[in-house]
């Protein structure tokens, strides 16, 4: 690389790339010989290496030998060149890397060249860096975003994104909806929807708040009523699937829903949900059994408006009926759940519920917990 220019060692080494087996070799050797090469020389030349390596069957290799050789090649160019020519190309190689890499030390040494590949083009943190790339990136996973599956490299760059480009993402909320919104149905592999989704949720959840950074997700909560409605059609399904955090999830958007949508909430998909919540108290799962319990009482706690007990009693009937057992399992915690949530389903019908507890109170082992929710309820018929 010392003696040789690249105009003579990149023609025996370039059509080499994807054509070999192998592809990490001709790779370490292209990185050796750029090391050698004067830094004026190689800045002529780095279009038409970085263009080489870019290709989807280069750049998106997951094989850990593989990226070791790409990433001591874009060190080289970082370290020697100035690279803002080809800015993008290496941006998001190093962010597939960052974001499919089953190796640690891969992945730390990607986000270190990603470091260092925003402050020699001049960035003032690496936020900056994925801002400025950040449009181009979407626009380019978009275009494959609704055929994705857990193995699609723009899969794997897209959930590194949400985990890597923090406020960034805030400033491109309508490409960030418009993949979310292609890559999501569940007509499409729902790995893929259950990653995305629950990536989004994180999101949403850290304290930061960064897709609130720019002052645009308040734009975008309203357009999803539509979508949400959509959503609720689903939850009773998914509150019974095989997966934990399926079914753990599902109750988080019963909650979400039922605290900032009631409206969407009817006594009809009210009495849907509820009776589901009320089988998850036989989960296998204690985490859903208690949240099933927690999700149940806020979801009576935001009753429909002008909700009507006596129209609705034989459901309710089925619904105490159903959930009293559980102030009798085996389950301290879940004992104490249960009742709570009781106390708070009792207040649509109190008359409905003391029926239903007075019937089978002598059947029970921890008779005291019935006792003390019946005379809780005599106070609320009172009032």
């Amino acid at each position: 690389g010392h003696f040789l220019p690249p105009a003579t060692y990149l023609p025996l080494i370039l059509p080499r790339l994807s054509t070999v087996s192998n592809g990490e070799h001709p790779i370490t050797i292209l990185a050796s010989m750029a090391e050698g090469t004067k830094s004026n020389i190689l800045q002529e030349s780095i279009k038409d290496i970085i263009e080489a390596v870019s290709i989807e069957d280069i750049a998106y290799k997951s094989q850990y030998e593989h990226q070791r050789a790409l990433l001591q090649l874009i060190k080289v160019i970082i370290t020697k060149c100035d690279p803002s020519e080809v800015s993008f190309d290496i941006f998001r190689i190093l962010l597939f890397i960052a974001s499919s890499s089953e190796a640690d030390n891969n992945v730390n040494t990607a986000l270190e060249q990603l470091d260092a590949f925003a402050s020699k083009t001049k960035c003032a943190e690496t936020s900056e860096l994925y801002q400025r790339h950040l449009n181009a990136a979407l626009k380019t996973l978009l275009l494959s975003a609704n055929c994705w599956t857990e193995n699609t490299p723009q899969f794997l760059m897209f959930v590194g994104l949400m985990e890597l480009a923090g406020q960034s993402l805030s400033y491109e909320m309508e490409l960030f909806v418009k993949v979310l919104i292609a890559c999501v149905p569940k007509k499409q592999d729902p790995y893929v929807s259950l990653r995305c989704l629950t990536k989004l949720r994180m999101l949403l959840l850290q304290e930061d708040h960064p897709l609130e950074s720019s002052g645009q997700l308040g734009l975008w909560l309203p357009d999803l009523v539509s979508e949400l409605k959509k959503c609720l059609t689903l939850i009773p399904a998914l509150i019974e699937d095989d997966a934990e955090d399926t079914r753990y999830f599902s109750c988080d958007v019963i909650y979400s829903m039922s605290m900032n949508y009631p409206q969407l909430i009817d006594s009809q998909k009210l009495h849907v949900l509820a009776e589901k919540l009320v089988k998850r108290f036989d989960d296998v799962s204690q985490r859903i059994r208690l949240k099933a319990a927690q999700v149940l009482a806020v979801l009576f706690e935001n009753l429909p408006e002008n909700y009507d007990s006596r129209l609705h009693s034989g459901q309710l009937q089925d619904l105490y009926k159903d959930a009293v057992i559980f102030l009798d399992d085996t389950d301290d915690k879940l004992q104490e759940a249960v009742s709570s949530t009781l106390e708070t389903m009792g207040r649509a019908c109190p008359e409905l519920l003391i029926t239903a507890l007075e019937k089978d109170i002598h059947k029970y082992r921890n008779a005291h917990r019935c006792h003390k929710l019946i005379e809780t309820l005599k106070t609320l018929q009172l009032k």
